[in-house]
């Protein structure tokens, strides 16, 4: 059973559009500048919705940890905007016939264009060159995973991965599975890759406000 305090995504209140509505208010002026920056590069696989919700998620589990806000919050931005794939190509690659090897080439090509894109945002943003830094390697690695993160790049991790307990994701890319495999491939994409205890509770409580659409 959960053991946190939180409560899950008010789907009756909360604007579908992936423009940023349900976080801008939450947003440094910083922050805002680099999600209007990164807005046009968002959701290119159909998957409209995930730079916001993925941002909601950094910025709760930043301040329940305490960590570096100037990298979690920019970094979640900024960590998918390299998409350059067609939908359909992804989802075969991804879902409808899974193929590791596609799947790599295309993580790896997302990241890399990705972080050509995020350090011409973020250069000329306020944002401190260690942050920078710091931003970049965590996003140049954070769906391949080859190298241990950074206790921030948990925070980024973690808020990519939250997103698949969503009902906006469960739409995107699980729509018309009988309820039996929504929850399994939900929770077998889900759980094994999140890093904290508390990204794991949040997930469950998500996850289960999420499935009552799906019953």
């Amino acid at each position: 059973m959960p053991t946190i305090n939180y409560t899950p995504i008010d789907y009756g209140a909360w604007n579908f559009d992936g423009q940023g509505i349900n976080i801008l208010d939450r947003l440094s002026t910083i922050e805002r500048e680099i999600w209007k920056k990164g807005l046009p590069f968002q959701d290119k696989r159909n998957d409209t919705g995930h730079a916001e919700v993925a941002t909601y998620f950094a910025l709760i589990l930043t301040e329940r940890t305490g960590r570096n806000r100037c990298v979690t919050v920019p970094a979640i931005i900024t960590h998918d905007i390299g998409y350059r794939v067609d939908p359909e190509k992804f989802r075969e690659a991804f879902i409808s016939k899974p193929d590791k090897e596609a799947q790599l080439r295309i993580r790896l090509e997302h990241q890399i264009r990705g972080g050509i894109l995020a350090y011409n945002i973020l250069r000329d943003s306020g944002l401190s060159s260690d942050c920078i830094a710091e931003i970049l390697r965590i996003n140049l690695d954070h769906d391949t995973r080859f190298y241990e993160t950074t206790p921030d790049g948990e925070i980024v991790q973690d808020a990519d991965v939250l997103w698949r307990a969503t009902k906006p994701c469960i739409d995107a890319y699980l729509s018309g599975k009988p309820v039996e495999e929504v929850r399994r491939l939900s929770e077998d994409n889900i759980f094994p890759l999140l890093n904290l205890p508390l990204s794991k509770e949040i997930a469950r409580i998500e996850l289960e406000n999420s499935m009552r659409f799906f019953k």
